[in-house]
């Protein structure tokens, strides 16, 4: 979960759902494992009266049925057997690993459910646990072909998620038609990761929340990000809540935000951000009729932006929730920024200074 303000944004859904959904994959590759002994048991069976000339069964009452019965049986688990082994196969093939080692994943619970995203099993998923690699890799080369996951975490792996990890995952952005909420909070996100992730969000149409907190994510990479919220038109929600972001990359987001209609929830808090940027996102703010909570708490901003922001409020009507405590504000600004948000008809406990 995210704080944004005195709002608490949800993030995925409870673990036992994704550990249930889990439990559906390992089920499906046993009931593959489990054809096999039940097929070569009727085989040895059809094998031995097939020599016997089907003698026994042909002169027992009942004898034809028996006969069709245990040769339906027969063709079933065959049936079963195939296509079970051709979802492995198949899964197999789109992770880029080897059999044994894709079906090595299945079974086991703190790794990643290649074979529960291949099959289309979850709708949402949390990575616990950093895997190596070439794991994250198959990962992400599952979810480019994925259709159901709608929720997507992969945060707090004790920073272990860095912008190699995100140059194999940005390309999801690009090919996933279902995933709604992308989490990548707490990791070591930096600006060549954002970089790479961009483009990918620019042309995406179906993402609307991006969690991005608590990375290492400068200017140059804010300003990428702005280039793609300046095209994206489906992203509602952007958390960048304690980066390193400082003026020159918020100046670049006020710019993408005076073309962007679609963007809803902004969090900025705990960045490097002063009075240039937040003169530059007042600015905006009196062009942009979509955004309806902004945080700018904890960083540097004195009087000079808040009386910008003063100036907008006069004229913005769509911002319903506002953050900047914990910003060097005099008394006096406080109680001008108070009188702004209450005279423009603002509920006056969603500001926060």
């Amino acid at each position: 979960a995210v704080w944004l303000g005195d709002r608490r944004l949800e993030g995925l859904g409870a673990a036992d759902e994704c550990d249930s959904a889990f439990h559906a994959s390992r089920l499906l590759v046993g009931a593959a494992l489990q054809s096999l002994p039940v097929l070569l048991a009727h085989l040895v069976f059809c094998c031995h009266h097939v020599k016997a000339g089907w003698r026994p069964l042909a002169n027992a009452p009942n004898g034809d049925a028996d006969v069709l019965l245990l040769a339906g049986s027969c063709a079933l688990s065959a049936c079963a057997l195939c296509v079970h082994a051709r979802r492995v196969r198949d899964g197999a093939a789109a992770a880029n690993l080897g059999l044994f080692e894709y079906i090595g994943t299945v079974f086991d619970a703190r790794g990643v459910p290649l074979h529960a995203l291949h099959s289309d099993m979850m709708m949402a998923y949390t990575l616990r646990v950093r895997p190596a690699a070439h794991v994250v890799r198959a990962l992400c080369s599952v979810l480019a072909r994925n259709r159901s996951v709608c929720a997507l975490a992969i945060s707090e792996l004790d920073r272990a998620f860095s912008d190699a990890d995100v140059l194999a995952l940005a390309p999801v952005l690009s090919t996933s038609v279902s995933l709604r909420l992308l989490s990548l909070g707490g990791n070591r996100v930096g600006n060549r990761g954002i970089a790479a992730l961009a483009p990918h969000l620019a042309t995406n149409d179906a993402l609307l929340e991006l969690h991005l907190s608590d990375n290492r994510i400068g200017d140059r990479g804010m300003c990428a990000l702005a280039d793609a919220i300046g095209t994206n038109v489906k992203l509602r929600t952007l958390i960048l809540l304690g980066n390193r972001i400082g003026d020159a990359g918020v100046e670049a987001l006020a710019d993408a935000l005076m073309a962007n209609a679609t963007l809803r929830i902004l969090g900025l808090a705990v960045n490097h951000i002063g009075d240039l940027g937040a003169t530059a996102l007042a600015h905006a703010l009196t062009i942009n009729a979509g955004l309806e909570e902004l945080s700018l708490a904890h960083n540097h901003l004195s009087d000079e932006g808040g009386a910008a922001l003063i100036v907008s409020l006069a004229i913005n009507r769509a911002l319903l929730e506002l953050g900047l405590w914990d910003n060097p504000f005099s008394a006096e600004c406080v109680g001008r920024i108070c009188s702004a948000w209450a005279g423009s008809g603002r509920q006056l406990h969603r500001l926060r200074v």
